[in-house]
C-alpha cells in the first residue's frame, strides 16, 4: 500500500532534515506506529531493519492484504537467519470481535509475534503484550510507553 515510496521518502528528506536542523542521535531511531503505522513498521523491520535503533508498533493492522505481512515475514525467513532489531508490539485487549471489532487483532499480533519467535532470528530482541481494557483507538499512548519501558529501561511495564 506504498510502504516503499514512503520509506524512500523518510529516508532521503524527512530523516536528513530532522537530522541536520535538530540535536537528534541517528543511531538511536525509534519507529512508532498504531494500526497502518504499526503494520508499515513491521514492514520496515524486515526490509531495513538497522534504520530504526528500535520500534514500537501498537494495534497493527496484520490483517490488511489478507495477512500479506504473514508471507512476507515468512519470505524473509527463507533467505535470513538474522533480524538485527528491536521490536515492541502491543495491542489492546478489547480489540476482538467479542468486543465490537471487525477483525481479532489481538489473535494476528500474538500469531504473529509467534510466527517471528518460532524463527529463532539472531539479533531480534522481540515482546509482544496484550493491554487489557484498552480498544484500538487508545492503545496508543500506553503502548508506547509500555514500550519505551520494555525497550530503553529494560523492565516489563506495571501492571494495573
Amino acid at each position: 500500500g506504498g510502504a516503499a515510496p514512503y520509506l524512500q521518502f523518510l529516508k532521503t528528506e524527512a530523516m536528513p532534515l530532522v537530522e541536520g536542523r535538530y540535536r537528534v542521535d541517528p543511531t538511536r531511531r525509534v519507529l512508532s506506529g498504531q494500526s497502518f503505522g504499526g503494520l508499515f513498521g513491521a514492514w520496515v523491520a524486515l526490509n531495513d531493519p538497522t534504520l530504526f535503533d528500535a520500534y514500537i508498533l501498537t494495534s497493527p493492522s496484520l490483517w490488511y492484504a489478507k495477512r500479506e505481512m504473514f508471507r512476507a515475514e515468512a519470505e524473509y525467513a527463507r533467505t535470513h537467519k538474522e533480524l538485527p532489531a528491536k521490536i515492541y508490539f502491543a495491542v489492546g485487549g478489547l480489540e476482538r470481535p467479542q468486543y465490537g471489532a471487525e477483525v481479532d487483532m489481538v489473535g494476528d499480533q500474538l500469531a504473529f509475534v509467534e510466527q517471528l519467535r518460532s524463527r529463532n532470528y539472531r539479533g531480534l530482541e522481540l515482546y509482544g503484550d496484550v493491554i487489557e481494557g484498552t480498544h484500538h483507538e487508545t492503545t496508543y499512548p500506553v503502548g508506547l510507553i509500555h514500550g519505551l519501558q520494555r525497550l530503553f529501561l529494560r523492565q516489563p511495564p506495571r501492571s494495573n
